[in-house]
């Protein structure tokens, strides 16, 4: 069981608005203009529900197998925004009459949930089987883990949506010892009805992993793949005083795919490849025995073509 009160914000950036005016002899004058696009709102949320966990460890093997079911009230209130509190922003309006405004296309941003109720269903399964690692071992030589969510909105509400997804990690023995070869396979639907047909729909934020370094658009139906090898550069086992101890140096290399189809009902389709570098620094704070990871990332988009270096902090591990 779950309360959660928050005041929201997010920064959306820049979107171009252009209107056509239309004089006395039916000509259309196009002026574009370009503004910040800033959402706030009141978020109160409340979620109940059952989860059983089944610890299926078997000799060599961690085993656990979780079965859940939970039914959440996200309620919102005071949804407004910099351009005409909606979750629609008009991309091109038409001026028919000095007093009319036409919005002909609009931005649809229907990851956001407007003032009202948005009533839930969260099912959810999560298992995996893994072989015991020694202390070197950065990930499990071999092993498999599976997790599905299913979205839905059978109890009403001023909001409906449902989404499925589904992906699972396989882990391999790489080529030397402490070596891995690991990747996933997921695929997610998302309800993503014409906005003239369902303007209340509602679409639950994405349930599976992306390509790195890219930012991709929400589709009806993705799959998504990629294929990694983790290996230690170095075991360094320095220590800067009281302060900090460098365990480890890692690094991993990736290529990541995603595809997309089905966009808001039509039929349009989209292909996202990546490939790139991570290292991490694997290290402890303070003398304090919990481990945490830091390091960078390069990512090279192969499509749509792009770079990012980004920072990473990653998890503290118990």
């Amino acid at each position: 069981f779950s309360v959660r009160q928050s005041d929201r914000k997010v920064n959306e950036g820049d979107v171009q608005t252009v209107r056509g005016d239309i004089d006395a002899a039916n000509d259309t004058t196009y002026t574009s203009m370009t503004r910040n696009l800033t959402f706030t709102w009141q978020e109160k949320n409340v979620e109940a529900g059952l989860r059983l966990p089944l610890i299926t460890t078997t000799s060599k093997y961690h085993g656990n197998f979780t079965i859940g079911n939970a039914v959440g009230l996200t309620h919102v209130s005071d949804f407004r925004n910099t351009i005409n509190n909606s979750r629609y922003i008009p991309a091109l309006i038409y001026i028919n009459t000095p007093k009319k405004d036409t919005a002909v296309y609009v931005y649809p941003l229907i990851n956001y949930q407007g003032n009202g109720d948005l009533i839930y269903n969260h099912f959810s399964i999560s298992a995996y089987r893994l072989l015991k690692q020694s202390r070197r071992d950065i990930y499990s030589r071999w092993g498999q883990t599976i997790l599905l969510d299913a979205y839905n909105t059978p109890f009403g509400g001023d909001y409906g949506g449902s989404q499925f997804s589904f992906y699972g990690i396989g882990y391999f023995p790489g080529f030397f010892k402490h070596h891995s070869f690991w990747g996933y396979w997921g695929y997610q639907y998302s309800k993503m009805p014409a906005i003239a047909t369902d303007p209340n729909n509602y679409i639950f934020r994405n349930g599976i992993p992306l390509p790195r370094g890219l930012t991709l658009t929400r589709y009806q139906n993705l799959y998504s793949m990629s294929a990694n090898y983790t290996f230690p550069i170095v075991y360094p086992d320095i220590a800067i005083g009281p302060l900090l101890n460098l365990q480890r140096i890692r690094m991993n290399g990736f290529y990541d795919y995603a595809y997309g189809s089905g966009r808001f009902g039509s039929t349009q389709t989209q292909t996202y490849a990546s490939t790139g570098f991570e290292v991490k620094f694997d290290i402890n704070v303070m003398r304090l025995l919990p481990q945490l990871d830091v390091g960078f990332r390069y990512s090279y988009g192969i499509q749509p073509s792009t770079s990012l270096f980004e920072v990473l902090i990653g998890t503290i591990n118990f």
